[in-house]
């Protein structure tokens, strides 16, 4: 879900303030906010069955996942005790911080790793090209010609209207 989040910011700030390195950071924020608003509950509740003691009487306070989140519920985000779901979001700065500098970092190796030709080119994630506008694939210049030659083939071949940028006559097949 946060990366979804976080593409689905980075294509359309894209789309309206160009290539600028705000759109990763804004679009990282993004996602990491998401990414700390859909797992700090869970996160909550596993901390603390992980880390419960025995009451003085010698019972555990909580049984499993469910008697937590209602013990939680009913105790710390009741509204007669002016309380609500903030309980869940203790310790979020941190959270926020933490996911924030580890998504920042793996995105500037994959980049350094991705830019220098370390992977393949199927495993390199989709950038944008700058010169053509947005684009959702990573293009190779030893194999986009063969490409645009069987795309231009086929169309002509089919009697598709012009592929030339006149827009009037039809590319030359090999």
């Amino acid at each position: 879900m946060a990366s979804g989040t976080y593409d689905y910011f980075k294509e359309n700030a894209f789309y309206f303030f160009g290539p600028i390195s705000m759109n990763r950071l804004v679009g990282t924020a993004i996602g990491v906010g998401t990414a700390m608003a859909l797992s700090m509950p869970f996160d909550c509740i596993k901390t603390r069955l992980h880390t419960m003691r025995p009451l003085p009487n010698g019972v555990m306070p909580y049984t499993g996942f469910f008697d937590c989140l209602s013990k939680i519920l009913r105790y710390e985000c009741s509204p007669k005790k002016f309380a609500n779901f903030g309980t869940f979001y203790t310790g979020g700065q941190a959270y926020f911080a933490r996911l924030y500098g580890i998504a920042l970092v793996s995105q500037w190796i994959l980049d350094y790793y991705h830019t220098n030709n370390f992977a393949e080119e199927y495993w390199q994630p989709a950038r944008y090209q700058y010169a053509s506008g947005i684009d959702y694939d990573v293009h190779d210049p030893w194999t986009d010609g063969p490409n645009k030659m069987m795309v231009y083939n086929w169309s002509a071949k089919a009697g598709f209207p012009g592929l030339h940028p006149d827009g009037k006559s039809h590319l030359v097949a090999l």
